[in-house]
């Protein structure tokens, strides 16, 4: 800016009118700052334009590393956030929530101490109160994606999981399954709690007793599903339909089917949770509960991005609604 004042013969402050485009400059003046600009090749510094607003021009996305890097669930996290930073001065940093130096959510709000993030949209943290409890009494603008947070002052955009797999377990039954398994996901996340309990507790409405619904429980994984498949399948009352808590395991145990020679629906019927794109292509297609990630990243970024430029704190709790997609690998009860 220095340069192109004095290439212009004026002052610093009214190039910087010319290119905020705030505050009153002849439109001659205009005109000769910029050709300037252009024949300098002047690039804004936004590093040292974030630093004199007390910003660092990142939101933070902070998430399990384990089990949802490079998944099709992180990708569509990614894509939600993308599709409303896309249009803001932000990037995106990571950070993995499980590691040692985020043992507890205090230690997140450094990250907004020390300006490394101007926000935080935290995905799907684990179901310890201590460390949710830490969240409403932190001053960093924060929005939890993928878990209702009830502690005071958390704003949170989740969808309706026990509906989603009650839907599932009615859709199940209707089709004359007895016989239901459930692969629930790893025992830290509320949400795979949420899962499995309106597994159990649809169970004991329709009376069905615990040898007829075994449980077992993977970790998010294409292969904990197969594994999950490979022993579920082999046992002497095999079950007759298995529901899993994500879309990786669902597509797990449908390679488990193979390997032991079954077919999908005529020997089992399973279904998913999540709706990933993957899930409508492989054989069988998968029956599944759609999950709205994409629009729960987005929506969740858009009401943290609201909050910066207002420079308030995130508030409310948004529930999105899931919905049954019906497809190939499940079919009535042979």
């Amino acid at each position: 800016m220095e340069d192109i004042a004095k290439d212009c013969g004026i002052s610093m402050m009214t190039v910087s009118r010319v290119i905020s485009g705030k505050g009153l400059v002849s439109a001659a003046t205009r005109e000769k700052v910029l050709e300037a600009v252009k024949r300098l090749d002047f690039q804004i510094n936004t590093v040292a334009s974030n630093l004199a607003r007390s910003r660092s021009g990142f939101i933070g996305i902070a998430l399990p590393f384990h089990g949802l890097i490079g998944s099709d669930y992180f990708g569509e996290i990614v894509r939600g956030v993308q599709s409303v930073l896309m249009d803001t001065e932000w990037d995106i940093s990571l950070f993995d929530i499980r590691a040692r130096t985020f043992e507890d959510g205090a230690k997140l709000q450094q990250l907004h101490r020390t300006r490394k993030v101007d926000g935080l949209l935290v995905i799907a943290p684990n179901a310890h109160e201590a460390f949710l409890e830490t969240f409403s009494s932190m001053r960093l603008p924060l929005v939890v994606v993928g878990k209702r947070v009830d502690h005071r002052g958390v704003c949170c955009v989740s969808c309706d999981d026990y509906q989603g797999i009650e839907s599932m377990c009615e859709h199940l039954h209707g089709l004359g399954h007895r016989r239901i398994a459930f692969v629930g996901g790893p025992a830290g996340f509320s949400v795979a709690h949420a899962r499995e309990q309106a597994f159990l507790d649809f169970c004991a409405r329709k009376r069905l007793s615990k040898k007829s619904r075994p449980l077992w429980r993977g970790d998010y994984s294409f292969k904990s599903g197969c594994d999950a498949g490979l022993a579920l399948l082999q046992t002497e009352e095999r079950p007759t339909a298995i529901i899993a808590a994500n879309d990786a395991m669902a597509h797990g145990l449908i390679e488990a089917t193979r390997e032991l020679r079954l077919t999908v629906p005529r020997d089992v019927s399973i279904g998913g949770f999540d709706d990933l794109p993957s899930s409508e292509n492989i054989h069988p297609a998968l029956t599944t509960v759609h999950q709205p990630v994409f629009e729960m990243a987005a929506h969740g970024a858009r009401l943290l991005v609201e909050a910066l430029n207002k420079q308030v704190r995130p508030e409310g709790r948004s529930l999105l609604k899931v919905r049954l997609i019906v497809r190939q690998s499940t079919g009535s009860i042979a």
